[in-house]
């Protein structure tokens, strides 16, 4: 039972990429289907056993023409539909071979729908009850035209073939699509590890900037990026030692993540210097809202020899503007606003705006 839901979690958790995978695998499957189909139907003026299933290639060519572009048109308007559109054209494939191999030809065995099946089962990358699904359904209406069609002894003989295949298939399809989702697993914890920073297990600084410059090129929406700087980190880094810093860092990840939105990106540049980007947002003061908590989260007070240091935060603040803007420009703004809180005595935000004009103390 544990494995079963692991393994449907593992389904849930990598849905996009199978969904990728299959986009794929349709796009070359349809390809294939269009090309066979047009030169078999071409065939069939010259050949007097395809001659009978000539209206079969027709429709097939056709149908995969459709079907490919209503997928592609579809995915773009509801790609959660997407799953169906991949089983309509499968279906259609399994229905199409069945018709050939029974209806079209009652006097041989339905050899093209039992390979079909077999190989059906080593390609599509799904949920193993799924597959079983389509292919049971499949056999079941196969076996059906095979018996309406067929002499009983060649209709028995499909029974026992189309059987075999569909046991064959089912054991294929479970084998290949647990092991290319454990290839799945095992790429995204390489990306994963790729893309964080070890100390803090925030988005280091490449995966940030990755995520920021996709994320500019394809919306306009109010943005903010903050950059971060932890006030005389160094001292108490030397004072009370690198251990102690590194627990500053970590807690301070702790931090960011309790105070901002799960969907805005927080990363850790190096050192003590953090940055988080914030899209979609409805106005500008929910992020000074946030710098403001963000400065008062921080601002400890420690103490050692009779001595008082002070752990603070500086910030800097920039807004996307009207122009599109670049990762580069929002970088160089915030910083240049990170600079100035600095300047004017530290455990502060200050927001780029023009010749930062806007410059608030928490």
């Amino acid at each position: 039972m544990g494995n079963r839901k692991k393994e449907q979690d593992n389904y849930t958790l990598y849905q996009k990429r199978i969904y990728n995978e299959n986009r794929i695998l349709i796009h070359y499957a349809s390809f294939l289907s269009v090309t066979v189909n047009t030169l078999a139907f071409l065939l069939s003026f010259f050949s007097e056993i395809m001659r009978s299933s000539r209206l079969i290639y027709a429709l097939g060519a056709i149908l995969s023409v459709v079907c490919v572009l209503l997928f592609r048109f579809f995915e773009e308007k509801q790609a959660g539909t997407s799953a169906g559109w991949f089983y309509g054209f499968w279906s259609g494939i399994l229905l199409e071979t069945a018709v050939l191999g029974t209806l079209m030809h009652p006097h041989g065995n339905a050899v093209t729908f039992c390979v079909t099946l077999i190989t059906l089962g080593a390609l599509l990358l799904d949920r193993p009850g799924r597959i079983f699904i389509l292919m049971a359904s499949a056999s079941i209406l196969c076996c059906l035209f095979s018996f309406l069609s067929k002499e009983i002894s060649l209709a028995l003989m499909d029974l026992i073939n189309i059987t075999i295949s569909l046991i064959i298939g089912i054991f294929v399809a479970s084998y290949t699509s647990a092991s290319r989702i454990n290839d799945l697993l095992a790429k995204g914890r390489i990306l994963k590890q790729r893309d964080k920073d070890p100390l803090t297990n925030l988005r280091n600084r490449k995966a940030a900037q990755k995520y920021i410059t996709d994320y500019l090129e394809r919306n306009s929406d109010l943005c903010a990026m903050l950059i971060m700087d932890i006030d005389h980190f160094k001292t108490v880094n030397d004072v009370f030692g690198h251990m102690y810093g590194d627990k500053i860092i970590r807690e301070t990840g702790t931090k960011l993540n309790q105070i901002f939105r799960s969907s805005d990106c927080i990363c850790r540049l190096g050192g003590d210097e953090f940055m988080i980007f914030m899209t979609k947002l409805p106005d500008k003061d929910i992020v000074l809202k946030k710098a403001a908590q963000l400065n008062k989260s921080i601002f400890t007070c420690l103490n050692k020899d009779h001595r008082k240091y002070m752990i603070s935060a500086s910030i800097g603040i920039c807004f996307t503007d009207s122009v599109k803007s670049t990762y580069s420009q929002l970088y160089k703004n915030a910083d240049s606003a990170l600079y100035s809180s600095k300047q004017n005595g530290r455990n502060q935000y200050s927001v780029y705006r023009n010749e930062l004009k806007d410059t608030s103390i928490s």
